[in-house]
């Protein structure tokens, strides 16, 4: 762990989420986004499990005829 930015961040451990099928990107987005934070909270507890406070953020989204999907990775940091 080293401190980012007012933050404690994990160095080389990063956390995956991804979304299912979603008629709008931003739908797909918040759900891939609440993947991240429900299993980082489940790893490391509740004050790692917010994804505004990452490090190293990765969105990627890809539309499809059946819908927007989204995969996201971070670094988990907490205040």
């Amino acid at each position: 762990m080293r401190r980012e930015g007012g933050k404690l961040c994990l160095t080389d451990h990063w956390h995956y989420g991804s979304s299912g099928r979603h008629s709008t990107k931003a739908a797909a987005q918040r759900d891939a986004i609440q993947s991240w934070q429900d299993f980082t909270n489940l790893e490391y507890g509740r004050s790692w499990a917010f994804f505004s406070r990452a490090a190293s953020k990765k969105v990627g989204c890809s539309q499809t005829a059946a819908g927007w999907s989204c995969d996201v990775e971070a670094r988990a940091c907490k205040r």
